[in-house]
């Protein structure tokens, strides 16, 4: 029987050397898409979170325009980092742990049904398409998936004899399974549940086994529900309530249907518009709103609800963070996965009907998936949350798909037709019941030319953004992002249209409000720039937005020489967010009200927030030079020097500071330099 002979060992050997010759090839394959390299969305925030931890901010208390995921990732992320992890290296870190979830998955369904069904499940497991997708994708799916399915087989391993020191594993595990994923704390009471019955054979432990898991649990949370206080105020995060909202609305279609752009610019701001402010006052506001939806009408809540069951069944693998669609279209050897949810879950439907039993090891990944069917129909359904279900999932699809070969060999006749009609029910559930068109709402020419954009591909950004438009003829962040390709390339013309055409359609999308300022700023024509940025402020004033506007809106009352409204600007602009170059900006109209102290004070807070700003260093050494502080002065030079050995500038002012100071050889040397970068026609 070839690898069905195979002793266990080997088996698993098989398994996990199978799973990672095929992430591994996957990543190869992809290596050169436009994605690989530059992160986006939910991505790009992970890394970010990491770089932040590896910077000192342990407890990512970050500007609220960065949305804060579950820890556990970002302090992995950080980790990997810390020790000399590129990106290439995290990535088949991943691989390898997407070769363990197998092996784990191998024992998980040793635990539920005999050889070779865990073989077969462990074999689905290493060719299944979502799974090798986002096993190279720098998201926290692969290892919440690798943390379930550890926790699964310990429970499993122990029950039904379950043992302290089993219980103070699960609780560990459920706890970093939450700081992965928040969703996950829907597990606690079935698994609350689950060991209660299973402990059967020690009734007189029942409760206290219960009891240390609860504490355990608690205690490993413990840090991250003091770190979501300190931080929002609430000790669940504040973003639950936002998901619950989007996810429970008038306009909610069942998924994720806004994640960026115009629209959910929208949702951020509502609670915003009727005077809520901190965090954990908008997480109830949006909760608020959800739960009043509900009240207000029900019937609707019931058909969203059955809306979002459907697609939890569905086939179609709804992208949200990642662009699914475009791996499938480019990459070569995507065919080769020949192992989808469409063909998958149907087997596993069947499986679990055909070889139900009430045992505490059959019930418990069923609670898994109904932990994770729980959570798309309290907030919403896509391919990357439901995908920790599949692990389970894929364990009676492999009993399902072993039955129908045992079923066809044996020739049993009644057996076999019963199997196929559930079977075809099955498939009818899975392929029926969802348009894929209106639920794609991932906007791939958005997010490809964003990626462009990034890359300095201009020209491609522009023909992504122009083919897009033919696809979404109405779509305001598309004509927004093709404003920015245009002016990138120096065509005011044709940026000034495309982001005026942004705001027809859309008249309170801030971005291009604020791009249309920054347009007209370069052109000086600056009451124009001044209703622009006043657009902008008035559709969002959050920091992340009220920043650069108000910080242009600086620049267009210095260009009109209204230094007192010009600093109020420039202050209003740091009251949002620290700037270094903000703060120069400010020095300049310090220097232009005859203020030097005021002058100083700012370049010295531009240098404390970013000490290489060359600009700013070269100022207070002349300010200070003119004051008398020559010891102050020399620093501030020579910190030029440190960060642009070119500077003719700084060495002249250097010769000009040790003439001062009676240091008269070291004034010949800092003009001779400066004398010799200008023959080398360095720059000042």
């Amino acid at each position: 029987m070839g690898i069905f002979a195979m002793t266990i060992r080997v088996q698993v050997l098989f398994i996990f050397l199978l799973a990672l010759v095929l992430r591994l090839s996957y990543l190869a394959a992809i290596r050169d898409a436009p994605y690989f390299h530059t992160l986006v969305i939910d991505a790009f925030e992970y890394d970010h979170l990491a770089t932040q931890i590896l910077q000192g901010n342990w407890l990512l208390d970050l500007a609220e325009d960065m949305y804060v995921h579950g820890p556990l990732y970002p302090y992995l992320l950080a980790l990997l980092k810390g020790i000399g992890f590129d990106h290439l290296g995290i990535l088949l870190f991943q691989a390898v742990l997407g070769a363990l979830i197998c092996v784990l998955l191998y024992h998980v369904a040793s635990y539920l049904f005999p050889h070779p069904i865990p073989l077969v499940a462990g074999l689905l497991a290493a060719g299944y398409w979502p799974f090798v997708f986002y096993n190279g994708q720098l998201l926290a799916t692969t290892l919440v998936i690798l943390v379930e399915l550890g926790l699964a087989v310990l429970l499993l391993h122990y029950a039904p004899n379950l043992t302290y020191g089993s219980a103070v594993g699960a609780g560990i595990l459920l706890g970093l399974l939450v700081m992965g994923r928040s969703n996950t704390l829907l597990l606690l009471p079935l698994l609350l549940g689950w060991i209660y019955q299973s402990a059967r054979g020690l009734p007189r432990h029942r409760g206290t086994l219960v009891l240390t898991f609860s504490l355990t649990f608690c205690l490993i949370l413990f840090p991250f529900f003091l770190r979501n206080y300190l931080v929002q105020g609430t000790p669940i995060p504040f973003q639950g309530g936002f998901s619950f909202y989007l996810g429970t609305n008038p306009e909610a279609d069942g998924t994720p249907y806004v994640r960026q752009g115009a629209h959910f610019q929208r949702l951020e701001l509502m609670p915003l518009q009727q005077g809520f402010d901190t965090p954990a006052a908008k997480g109830a506001f949006y909760t608020a709103e959800g739960l009043r939806f509900i009240y207000r009408d029900p019937l609707a809540y019931l058909h969203l609800l059955y809306r979002k069951f459907r697609l939890f069944w569905n086939a179609f693998e709804i992208p949200v963070s990642a662009d699914l669609r475009y791996y499938e279209t480019h990459f070569p050897h995507y065919r080769l996965f020949l192992l989808n949810f469409g063909l998958v879950v149907p087997f596993a439907l069947v499986g679990i009907l055909w070889h139900w039993r009430w045992t505490s090891a059959y019930i418990l990944p069923l609670l898994f998936v109904l932990a994770y069917l729980s959570t798309g129909l309290l907030f919403s359904v896509c391919a990357r949350y439901r995908l920790p279900a599949l692990p389970f999932l894929l364990v009676f699809a492999a009993a399902g798909i072993w039955r129908l070969k045992e079923l066809l060999t044996t020739r049993a006749a009644p057996l076999l037709g019963v199997f196929l009609l559930l079977l075809a029910v099955a498939f009818a559930l899975v392929h029926t019941g969802v348009d894929s068109r209106q639920v794609d709402h991932l906007r791939s020419p958005w997010l490809l030319g964003h990626t462009q954009l990034r890359n300095q591909h201009y020209h491609q950004a522009v023909q992504t953004y122009t083919h897009g438009l033919e696809q979404f003829p109405d779509d305001s962040d598309l004509y927004n992002s093709l404003g920015v390709a245009y002016q990138y390339l120096g065509k005011s013309d044709e940026a000034e249209a495309a982001f005026l055409r942004a705001v027809e359609l859309f008249p309170d999308h801030a971005k291009p409000w604020l791009n249309l300022g920054k347009l007209y700023l370069n052109q000086r024509r600056l009451e124009q720039t001044r209703y622009a940025l006043e657009q902008s402020l008035k559709h969002d004033p959050r920091p992340a937005n009220a920043h650069p506007a108000y910080h242009n809106l600086g620049y267009v009352f210095l260009f009109q020489k209204d230094f007192q409204q010009s600093r109020q600007a420039f202050e209003r602009a740091l009251h949002n967010k620290e700037s270094a170059q903000t703060y120069y900006s400010l020095s300049h109209v310090f220097a232009n009200l005859s203020l030097a102290d005021e002058q100083i004070h700012a370049l010295e807070q531009a240098v404390r927030v970013e000490p290489d700003f060359v600009p700013a260093q070269r100022n207070l050494g002349v300010l200070y030079m003119q004051q008398g502080s020559y010891e102050a002065a020399e620093r501030s030079l020579l910190q030029v020097i440190r960060y642009d050995a070119q500077s003719i500038t700084a060495y002249r002012n250097l010769g000009v500071l040790y003439e001062k100071m009676g240091r008269t050889e070291q004034a010949r040397l800092a003009r001779a330099r400066a004398d010799q970068l200008q023959r080398s026609g360095a720059a000042y």
